[in-house]
């Protein structure tokens, strides 16, 4: 989540707004270089990034070390008007909300999950949860902070529907996550091909990855010219799948790469990709509460997307749109739905469009001013 918390609060700060983004790490590092190096950013004059230790006397490891050094900073630097503190750790808020009032902050609170119990008809059972899961910290705590804080930001649509069934009574916006800002501009003239017909998926292997099924659709495409990469594995993961791969008959058609920083990434998938794929398991948590940045990537480059169907993905995206969608464990799906990405160029080339008119609609500076909008309407 670095690359979304750097590029969330840099979007900010390209609308105007002084912004200083507060992260573990090396004090004495040089932010500048690794905002160019790791994220093809530019440094701007209202845009701060400041790093404190979580570390004591370099050997033991205590976040409320870390989170005084924050808090202290936050003090220190205020300003005319109230500053706005925007976070995601639930630990955070019991500090925040106790300095509310005397630093007057207005404080935020940007949810990337959901610790309580309730569910909706939409989504998929969620699985038995452990006693110690049900009453975790997490959970606690934000039944004795959230409804202190000033907003509640959501990153999908279901996942504020389930905060406002269990007990949430502030202010409440959805906001997905963005997409990667660059500076520059795609040119359409100089998009990935259609006859190129390569598939994409970037990320790591995890439960909610139907691997299976995606090597199945893979083989029922073997003779349309359709290739894969999967970019962001760890050396284990490549492990795991190698062997599904050659089982299939599928070496030369599929190829398994390690993670590439973000810039790196974005400049692969735009001269190698002509697609990319999104494809969760219908599970609670994929379908309720994660919000698919890979996507974005995906719009920014100009890539059509091809995603499974469900909640989570259809807040962002639409059927025919800016890509095709699956019926999620369903090989033969997703095949189809490659089949008719590449179908027509036509109807390729304007989803293409599509695309990118969408990574506009949803950069970060975008979500950075609907994010101000939503503040401007809790201060008083």
């Amino acid at each position: 989540m670095t690359t979304v918390s750097t590029q969330s609060t840099y979007g900010l700060a390209l609308g105007g707004i002084p912004t200083t983004l507060i992260v573990e790490g090396e004090p004495a590092i040089q932010t500048d270089a690794l905002l160019r190096e790791k994220f093809g950013l530019d440094p701007l004059p209202n845009f701060r990034v400041v790093c404190f230790r979580r570390q004591i006397l370099g050997k033991f490891k205590w976040t409320a070390w870390f989170y005084g050094q924050a808090l202290r900073y936050v003090a220190r630097h205020r300003t005319c008007g109230k500053p706005v503190v925007i976070t995601r750790n639930s630990t955070l808020l019991p500090y925040l909300i106790g300095l509310k009032k005397w630093l007057g902050l207005i404080v935020i609170f940007e949810a990337h999950g959901y610790h309580g119990d309730q569910n909706l008809p939409d989504l998929p059972p969620r699985p038995p949860r452990r006693l110690v899961e049900r009453f975790s910290a997490y959970r606690l705590i934000e039944h004795l902070c959230l409804n202190r804080c000033d907003g509640l930001v959501c990153i999908t649509r279901p996942q504020e529907r389930l905060y406002l069934a269990d007990f949430v009574r502030i202010p409440t916006r959805f906001l997905p996550l963005g997409a990667h800002v660059s500076g520059d501009e795609v040119d359409p003239n100089q998009l990935p091909q259609y006859e190129r017909k390569s598939l994409v998926y970037i990320g790591r292997l995890t439960a909610h990855i139907d691997v299976d099924r995606i090597l199945e659709a893979i083989h029922l495409c073997r003779h349309s010219g359709i290739t894969f990469t999967w970019l962001g594995l760890r050396d284990q993961d490549k492990a795991e799948i190698a062997p599904k791969v050659a089982e299939k008959g599928l070496t030369g058609i599929v190829q398994l790469k390690t993670w590439l920083p973000h810039k790196e990434m974005m400049e692969f998938i735009r001269k190698n990709a002509s697609a990319g794929l999104v494809n969760y398991k219908p599970t609670f948590r994929s379908a309720g509460v994660t919000c698919p940045t890979k996507i974005f990537d995906y719009y920014r480059a100009g890539l059509p997307v091809v995603a499974s169907r469900m909640p989570t993905v259809e807040d962002v995206m639409t059927d025919g749109e800016q890509g095709v969608m699956f019926t999620p464990q369903d090989a033969a799906s997703l095949a189809d739905a490659l089949h008719r990405l590449f179908a027509d160029p036509v109807e390729y080339r304007r989803m293409q469009q599509a695309a990118l008119a969408a990574a506009k609609y949803y950069s970060w500076q975008n979500r950075g001013k609907r994010l101000i909008e939503f503040i401007e309407t809790l201060d008083p």
